[in-house]
């Protein structure tokens, strides 16, 4: 699919975050969970256990600068799925992957379905909205 198939077919692009990162995400940009490890200088025994493994909790990291942001959780992940799945790649390569990404949900009833999802339909959060031409641009 070209670029502007995929922004017609999907005008606008939804990022979820927790309420108290957007300042974060407007001061600095959105980044991944690796970028995000970069900045705030995580030591690498810390890096790995939120980098290369599934998380079932969200993380906060901290820095003297930058203060805290918060790695999100990787629950609706399955590890047993996940290895029936990867061909030539290992768990711990998928999620070093993953976590070097940053991700949109395509449409508003994906998105709401994540929010309402049991872990998350309690949480305050912040929805952005990106018009996908913009950002493919």
């Amino acid at each position: 699919m070209s670029h502007d198939d995929f922004a017609e077919r999907f005008p606008i692009l939804y990022h979820m975050t927790e309420l108290g990162e957007l300042p974060y995400i407007l001061e600095r940009g959105l980044l991944s969970t690796s970028a995000l490890l970069d900045l705030f200088q995580v030591s690498a025994v810390d890096r790995c256990a939120i980098e290369s493994v599934r998380r079932l909790t969200s993380k906060p990291i901290h820095h003297p600068i930058y203060g805290t942001a918060v790695i999100r959780d990787q629950k609706p992940m399955s590890e047993k799925v996940l290895r029936s799945c990867l061909v030539g790649m290992e768990p711990r390569e998928w999620y070093e992957l993953l976590n070097s990404k940053v991700f949109f949900w395509p449409t508003i009833n994906r998105l709401e379905t994540f929010l309402g999802a049991r872990d998350y339909r309690d949480k305050a959060h912040v929805v952005i909205s990106v018009k996908t031409s913009v950002l493919l641009e």
